[in-house]
């Protein structure tokens, strides 16, 4: 096979065709999530970084600009059981979302 009939590999997805199909755990979609309170539309971030490393930390209010399921890990992070183990509890949410998907035959 020559190089010229090699086929040609794939360029990488843009960033916008990456949030697009970026799924949550893997498993759900977070471009249809929808929520009814608009003054909460400010605080509700649906992006599926699993992992922000605390980029928050620094300036005040950089907090709400953190995925609301990272912001539920962290929080239960918190309890004398969980913490600082950021893997299991990310876990425990996952097979919340599983239980929650499973009742209500959709998305949680």
């Amino acid at each position: 096979m020559s190089e010229s009939d090699a086929p040609e590999p794939e360029s990488p997805a843009s960033s916008e065709e990456a949030k697009e199909n970026a799924l949550l755990f893997g498993v759900w979609d977070v471009s249809e999530m929808e929520y009814t309170d608009p003054s909460m539309s400010r605080y509700i971030k649906a992006t599926p970084i699993a992992h922000t490393m605390g980029r928050h930390a620094s300036k005040q209010f950089q907090k709400s600009e953190i995925s609301i399921v990272e912001r539920l890990i962290n929080r239960l992070m918190q309890t004398e059981d969980n913490t600082g183990h950021k893997q299991k509890t990310s876990k425990i949410v996952k097979d919340a979302f599983e239980i929650v998907n499973e009742r209500n035959r959709g998305e949680p």
